[in-house]
């Protein structure tokens, strides 16, 4: 038992800094709003649902058009403003998630939850 754990302390300055997992997290999301588990996808199904997660993670909503102008397609003035809109709250609650006060909230949630489950 000892020899495992060796192997541990000394990587304990590598395990110590793990950083946030919220991003994976959110990609995650997006991948089983897209293929849920639920469902079975054949495999270049599957491949073209992680695809279009990738890219609304890299480029927002917008993404969709850009693929319809790449293929040769009306990019559809109806999904080209959804996506203008989608983009645009996106943006409104990542400004909002940024401010000072809404981190203070989140700290203070937070605190909140950790006294709830010390005493239980």
């Amino acid at each position: 038992m000892l020899d495992i754990m060796e192997k541990y302390v000394l990587n304990s300055e590598k395990l110590a800094r793990l950083g946030s997992t919220q991003g994976n997290e959110s990609f995650n999301r997006q991948v089983a709003s897209k293929a849920p588990k639920a469902n079975h996808y054949s495999s270049s199904s599957l491949k073209y649902r992680v695809a279009t997660s990738v890219l609304q993670k890299n480029d927002g909503h917008s993404y969709v058009t850009n693929v319809n102008r790449r293929l040769g397609l009306s990019p559809g003035y109806f999904t080209e403003r959804l996506a203008k809109i989608r983009d645009l709250q996106h943006k409104r609650r990542k400004a909002i998630a940024l401010t000072f006060k809404a981190k203070q909230r989140r700290r203070f949630l937070k605190s909140k939850r950790q006294q709830g489950s010390s005493t239980s």
